[in-house]
């Protein structure tokens, strides 16, 4: 529960979050990554499963756009497109949760984790 999370502008936009870590990230790395020759996209995830619309719409979106072409032209349905994107949706929030989970075990001790649970 980030700052970021709490702010006005978080519950007025619900991209709020993830542009700001998306700019975040181009400010730090995308110079170097551009010294590098390198194409830099940021990444970003909120702990509730958001994901920064750079992603979404220059990967994910496309990706499957993609596969359900090829399913469709194929004489499929598209079901197993979707099915295979709520999948990796499915997989990303099980990742989020662990990965969260993990932060939170390194930053309180055992004997504070277990004398907080409900």
């Amino acid at each position: 529960m980030g700052k970021s999370y709490l702010s006005v502008d978080a519950t007025l936009d619900p991209t709020y979050v993830t542009a700001k870590l998306e700019r975040d990230k181009i400010h730090k790395h995308a110079s170097k990554a551009k010294e590098l020759g390198m194409q830099f996209m940021p990444i970003a995830f909120t702990t509730y499963g958001g994901m920064g619309d750079e992603f979404l719409k220059k990967r994910w979106r496309p990706f499957f756009k993609e596969l359900m072409a090829e399913e469709l032209k194929a004489g499929g349905k598209g079901w197993k497109t979707r099915k295979r994107q709520q999948r990796a949706l499915e997989k990303l929030s099980i990742v989020l949760a662990r990965e969260n989970g993990a932060m939170i075990a390194r930053a309180t001790s055992w004997q504070q984790a277990v004398a907080t649970r409900p």
